[in-house]
């Protein structure tokens, strides 16, 4: 090992690192130089750029974290290069503009302070996804950039173009597209970094990317979001349909799961298949299980059908080291009975374990039930059961469209008093 470790020092890393980087004497940071020859003034000139990236080597460190912390370092002296490039290519830029040295945040120092000034302590589902947009950022930017540097239509597009091609690259995506959604939830970060900065001394309005005031997305505006379609719940004969199909393939199983999701509005992934026999009061009839998505606690009633189904698998339950309710499944295996039942019963695509929840949701919403209440009961916030949930299905437009036709004068058994009809012709 000491042999190899000596043979390492004696590389000359001068043919292993890019153009413009180098090692420094004591091994612990990165020098990146960047010339660039330019026309000033009718003449000809060598702008300079330098800047240090440090190697964050910590005590007691293995090989083989030294060597991650080594290419760490080393791919942000990369981006740091290309980053100087692109200012000294800046038209009118000159050295003495280089030179200046103000109080300007960084990305990486002002993330870290808004991260935890606003999100330290916040472990809901929504707000922790704060971190994997941060990863995105940061594989884009250089820790040390600074946040006036980044005010320019090249960094937005190249940033916006290198977060559609990380999203359709990505293992997970089968289907190899991307949502503006997804990268808008990216740019409204960059744009809480901002505000921060301002709000901080620490970025100057005017070196914005579009420093009007007015303006509130500062030049880091949105990618078009698509229309959504309405989302799809259940109707009681597609619901009947599925379950009359279980009672024929035997599948007795998936119909108490399929009961249990749209009358209790559990999401399947990370409460149905979490909670425990412990949860469920069967004295005063309700079912009181954790939320980690939104980070609370949802009592929810049961309907006759859920209390049977609980009263059912109570036994297995508690005969189980989990106690599980539904420990038996798994969440592969729900989706593929979602997927066979679609098949079976002609059912569109939006049949999946989602559909439940908004099944559940549109339910109580058909029945007139509160925002607040259907919120409370949903585990969401009121202004997400409002625009989400609280959404019509084809039976509520027609049982609208009824409603208001016998409201109309033209429905009235007096149909002299609407002036149309018959013998009407010379009152018009």
């Amino acid at each position: 090992m000491e042999s190899e470790v000596k043979s390492m020092q004696n590389i000359d890393t001068r043919m292993l690192l890019p153009r413009g980087i180098q090692l420094s004497k004591t091994g612990t940071s990165f020098r990146v130089q960047t010339r660039k020859k330019v026309i000033r003034d009718q003449k000809k000139v060598t702008l300079k750029d330098f800047v240090a990236v440090k190697i964050n080597y910590q005590p007691n460190m293995s090989d083989t974290e030294r060597r991650k912390t080594f290419s760490a370092a080393l791919e942000e002296a990369k981006k740091e290069k290309v980053l100087a490039v692109t200012r000294l290519s800046q038209k009118g830029v000159g050295q003495q503009d280089l030179k200046k040295v103000r109080a300007v945040g960084t990305l990486k120092s002002t993330y870290d302070a808004l991260f935890e000034d606003r999100w330290a302590k916040v472990t809901t589902g929504n707000d922790e996804n704060i971190k994997y947009y941060a990863i995105d950022i940061f594989n884009y930017f250089p820790y040390d950039i600074r946040l006036d540097d980044m005010q320019t239509p090249e960094h937005y597009k190249g940033f916006v173009e290198h977060c559609k091609k990380a999203i359709v690259e990505r293992k997970a995506n089968h289907m190899a597209t991307y949502s503006t959604k997804t990268i808008n939830c990216r740019l409204g970060l960059l744009r809480d970094i901002f505000r921060y900065a301002l709000s901080r001394g620490l970025l100057q309005e005017d070196k914005l990317l579009n420093p009007d005031r007015r303006i509130t997305n500062m030049g880091w505006v949105n990618l078009p979001v698509k229309a959504k379609k309405r989302k799809m719940a259940l109707t009681t004969e597609q619901e009947k349909m599925v379950l009359d199909k279980c009672a024929e393939m035997g599948d007795h199983e998936f119909a108490q799961a399929l009961v249990w999701l749209c009358d209790v509005g559990m999401r399947y992934k990370t409460e149905f298949l979490k909670f425990t026999i412990d949860n469920v009061d069967f004295k005063k009839n309700h079912v009181y299980f954790y939320r980690p998505k939104t980070n609370v606690w949802s009592k929810v009633p049961l309907t006759p059908r859920a209390r049977e189904i609980a009263e059912r698998l109570k036994d297995r339950a508690n005969m189980s080291e989990d106690k599980r309710v539904f420990g038996h499944f798994r969440q592969r295996q729900i989706r593929t009975y979602f997927d066979k039942y679609r098949g079976w019963c002609g059912l569109p695509k939006e049949f999946t374990p989602y559909i439940t929840r908004h099944t559940f949701m549109t339910k109580l919403g058909k029945q007139k039930v509160v925002p607040a209440v259907i919120a409370e009961l949903g585990g969401v916030t009121i202004e997400t059961a409002q625009k989400y949930y609280v959404h019509s299905n084809d039976d509520m437009l027609v049982e609208a469209i009824s409603e208001l036709n016998k409201t109309s004068p033209t429905n009235s058994k007096d149909k002299e008093a609407t002036g149309i009809g018959h013998n009407s012709r010379n009152r018009v």
